[in-house]
């Protein structure tokens, strides 16, 4: 209380003293690691409190300090980050035209028949071209009939579940959204994998019930390389999450969020030529499908969990009477 009380009136150096008495009694209180950060954020010694808030689990707090952190180094090292920035910048638009070419590439190939149909390779290359234009390769697909390789659709999905394990263990500590400890990778993969496999059930489903022109397999391949950008944007977001404070952050939660509804929307649009009535009709029906199809599963998993119990039940019954 009396550390608390003198950080308040200002008195710092009181303050922290008293914080590391509480700490020579239990060197693991959150609290007095709490006190000292905020103790070394009023001195100035960002990188201290960065540590003293991480160790009490202190998000908000570490981020604040991180900001001044940023903020010194930027004003210490301008020249060297902006010619960081620069080099970076520069192999990135080198990566991505070379991508959008070989991607184009295989695109007209793809359009005019000169490759009669794609494996594993062309067809990932064919899906980059969702970064670069979607209306086209929403198109191909359209007109695929069987030439795509939907194996390409289970490897996407595969990146997808590398990029958000990616993303997990390397993403900076404030932009953590779930516990190192408390990480559960089976978890993680069915919160990603339920909602793209019942959006494309149930898109499919009742899309044929609209005049709808799209097979399954075109639905699969289609939704599988929407998501695509997903990976970019999550590799990208861990990598520069050490670059950038947290508030910061929900500006990659609306470009990846925004970029994915838009794209799964698009797909339902041009492969059942669908006008713009239709169209919201049929992705309203299928949020509604999937929201059944959960509802109905939990229900299902509920029930066959009762009849498993009972079943030992009796099973224990009659081993006891035994």
């Amino acid at each position: 209380q009396q550390a608390t009380i003198l950080y308040n009136n200002g008195d710092y150096e009181g303050a922290s003293s008293l914080w590391q008495e509480v700490l020579s009694i239990d060197k693991t209180y959150p609290l007095a690691h709490v006190g000292l950060a905020s103790t070394s954020f009023k001195e100035g010694d960002w990188a201290a409190s960065m540590e003293g808030y991480r160790y009490a689990n202190d998000r908000s707090g570490y981020a604040k300090a991180f900001s001044e952190h940023r903020y010194d180094l930027l004003k210490d090292y301008f020249f060297w980050v902006i010619l960081a920035a620069a080099a970076v910048i520069a192999v990135i638009g080198v990566l991505i035209v070379q991508l959008s070419k070989r991607s184009k590439k295989v695109l007209l190939g793809f359009e005019y028949r000169q490759t009669p149909t794609l494996g594993l390779g062309r067809s990932l290359l064919m899906g980059a071209g969702m970064l670069f234009r979607p209306k086209r390769t929403l198109e191909s697909i359209k007109n695929s009939r069987g030439r795509l390789s939907i194996l390409s659709g289970f490897v996407v999905l595969l990146l997808v579940l590398a990029a958000r394990i990616f993303f997990i263990y390397t993403v900076s500590y404030s932009f953590q959204d779930v516990e190192l400890k408390d990480v559960n990778l089976l978890l993680e993969i069915v919160k990603l994998l339920i909602p793209f496999f019942t959006w494309v059930g149930a898109s499919y489903l009742i899309s044929s019930q609209f005049s709808g022109e799209s097979t399954l397999s075109e639905n699969f391949v289609a939704a599988s390389y929407c998501m695509i950008p997903y990976v970019v944007v999550e590799i990208a977001a861990a990598l520069f999450s050490h670059l950038l404070c947290v508030n910061e952050k929900y500006l990659f939660a609306i470009l990846i969020n925004g970029v994915l509804l838009w794209l799964f929307i698009r797909t339902v649009f041009i492969l059942n030529d669908y006008r713009i009535g239709q169209l919201l009709l049929v992705c309203l029906l299928s949020a509604c499908a999937m929201v059944l199809i959960w509802f109905i599963s939990l229900l299902g998993y509920a029930l066959v969990g009762r009849i498993v119990q009972f079943i030992r039940d009796i099973i224990q019954e009659a081993t006891l009477l035994a």
